[in-house]
């Protein structure tokens, strides 16, 4: 294997490992996680968020819990689905076969990162989230081929 190879590899397998760290987070650290990233978003782009009472700011975090979680879900297998492809592509396999064998490696990591979940104090492994992280990965496919497609016309336009 050449370096870029190995290099795109550990890309994957640094992803899945963030990935399994998210996971083994209980529930109450994943919803500190979440909630705090809804505080810093809503702290930035809504003006009069920090003037909010507690209970002001606890209902739209609250509210926004369940949207922020399921788009963690499928962000992070956008992101793996992207980088599976590109590591499968990178040993020159045909577009027909790298878009199957990364959905195939996106998939059965959600199913095993659910199971992982159960084990998981105050989480529980969910197929709805198999179908959320699988369509994440779908998107992620659709980033990879679009960007491949764009790659393959700029480079005939320079010919």
């Amino acid at each position: 294997m050449k370096a870029k190879q190995i290099f795109l590899w550990i890309l994957v397998i640094l992803w899945m490992t963030l990935i399994f760290c998210f996971s083994s987070q209980n529930s109450d650290e994943s919803a500190e996680l979440s909630g705090g990233f809804i505080t810093t978003f809503f702290s930035t782009f809504m003006d009069n968020f920090d003037n909010l009472s507690s209970d002001e700011k606890n209902d739209i975090i609250e509210s926004m819990q369940f949207f922020t979680r399921k788009s963690a879900h499928a962000f992070v297998y956008m992101v793996l689905a992207f980088l599976s492809s590109t590591a499968l592509y990178s040993h020159k396999l045909k577009i027909k076969l790298v878009v199957p064998i990364a959905f195939g490696i996106t998939v059965i990591y959600a199913i095993t990162d659910e199971i992982h979940q159960l084990f998981v104090p105050g989480r529980a492994g969910r197929i709805s989230d198999v179908i959320i992280d699988s369509t994440g990965g779908l998107i992620g496919l659709g980033v990879f081929v679009l960007l491949l497609m764009l790659i393959r016309h700029i480079k005939k336009m320079r010919k």
